[in-house]
């Protein structure tokens, strides 16, 4: 972790990848961001991209699902380095482009509690990010 980041939530979950589910520890930083360890070898494994598109979805008491939005697309030049760029038959439609869906159970613990702290760190960054920029013109 980075010289000043504390753990705000943290729980053992199953990643599912393909047909496989792997353990993971999974970590809720205050940075914000959302790491993952395979907690038998104790070896960082991977990170979830965070950003103000991030949405948790709850499947039931268990299982719940981290979708990360790549970005909006409007016309095909708009943000092709960040988005999939999708063929549509009219170019002026802004469409959400899919990023990458994280399948998660929680092995203790509950769905909605991780659910409410991914959220609430959501929320949080977004208003942060709303203070500096009224920081920034009013300075």
């Amino acid at each position: 972790m980075l010289p000043g980041e504390t753990v705000i939530h943290s729980g053992l979950v199953e990643k599912r990848v393909g047909f496989f589910s792997r353990k993971r520890q999974l970590f809720l930083t205050n940075k914000p961001r959302l790491l993952y360890f395979d907690p038998s070898k104790c070896v960082y494994k991977g990170e979830i991209p965070w950003g103000p598109t991030l949405k948790v979805v709850v499947k039931d008491a268990k299982v719940f699902d981290v979708c990360v939005v790549r970005g909006m697309v409007g016309r095909r030049n708009d943000h092709r380095r960040q988005c999939r760029v999708r063929a549509d038959s009219s170019a002026s439609r802004r469409v959400l482009q899919p990023g990458r869906d994280y399948h998660l159970k929680a092995v203790l613990g509950s769905s909605q509690a991780w659910r409410e702290a991914i959220e609430a760190c959501v929320r949080w960054v977004c208003c942060a990010g709303v203070m500096v920029a009224l920081v920034d013109t009013l300075g």
